[in-house]
């Protein structure tokens, strides 16, 4: 997600006017391309959507999830408490074990992998990164990375 960032200041870069203080973009092709969804998949990410030019905000970003959540098994999606906004701090829970709470999924013996994303307001492609993963394990043979591990993902702690 990276080349996004880089793609995303190089565009505000050609725009400024007299003070372009970053290089030119260079053109990038590499194998993540692949892991674009395509524009008709229904399971597109916000992100994707836009061509990688914006991000959905808190609400999108959890319907979004509830919609991923409520369609694959695989996924459960639960409330870890509130921000300072009062807001809930949601955590998606990727397993293939049919019971995951905390006592189920250390009795699993699979090691918990903890991703935790949207710390700060302009951090926050590693949000949609964790969309784009998620929606593989869930619908695009990619179950096969939760065999040996549990992974839980925060997608957004703290929002402006």
């Amino acid at each position: 997600m990276h080349f996004v960032i880089y793609t995303i200041c190089s565009s505000f870069a050609q725009t400024a006017t007299a003070q372009s203080f970053l290089p030119p973009a260079i053109e990038w092709h590499g194998k993540s391309e692949d892991l674009i969804a395509k524009t008709n998949d229904p399971w597109i990410t916000p992100t994707e959507r836009s061509g990688f030019v914006s991000t959905p905000d808190y609400n999108e970003t959890m319907n979004w999830f509830k919609k991923l959540t409520a369609a694959s098994p695989l996924l459960t999606m639960v409330s870890i408490g509130k921000s300072i906004e009062g807001r809930d701090i949601v955590m998606i829970i990727a397993s293939t074990e049919k019971n995951v709470t905390s006592a189920a999924l250390k009795k699993s013996g699979k090691p918990l992998l903890f991703v935790q994303a949207g710390i700060h307001s302009g951090e926050i492609d590693g949000k949609d990164a964790g969309m784009m993963l998620l929606r593989d394990i869930a619908f695009e043979n990619k179950k096969k990375l939760l065999d040996g591990v549990n992974l839980l993902f925060i997608p957004i702690l703290m929002w402006p």
